[in-house]
């Protein structure tokens, strides 16, 4: 079964170019523009791994990140991965 990552990223050029390039390694990837609509497809649906834009508005990804965790009671949520199109960011 081929590994299953969510992109939760508000920028649209960035998620695509994300999507694209997981979806050339045979990755099945869903993406959504914010924290609370990742929140919502992670509880939904089974993901490996989930891709957080840390600076997404109103729910942020380190937000996300945290909520998730106080409700994964038995640890089988996917595996978080903070990640951002700000070039700024980078240098710091």
């Amino acid at each position: 079964m081929p590994t299953r990552i969510l992109i939760v990223e508000d920028d649209a050029i960035s998620q695509q170019i994300v999507r694209a390039a997981l979806e050339r390694k045979g990755y099945l990837v869903d993406a959504v523009s914010d924290g609370l609509s990742g929140i919502e497809r992670i509880r939904a649906e089974r993901y490996d791994l989930a891709l957080f834009d840390y600076q997404l508005p109103e729910v942020d990804g380190y937000a996300s990140a945290r909520l998730l965790r106080s409700l994964d009671q038995e640890g089988g949520g996917p595996k978080l991965v903070a990640l951002t199109a700000n070039e700024g960011a980078l240098m710091a």
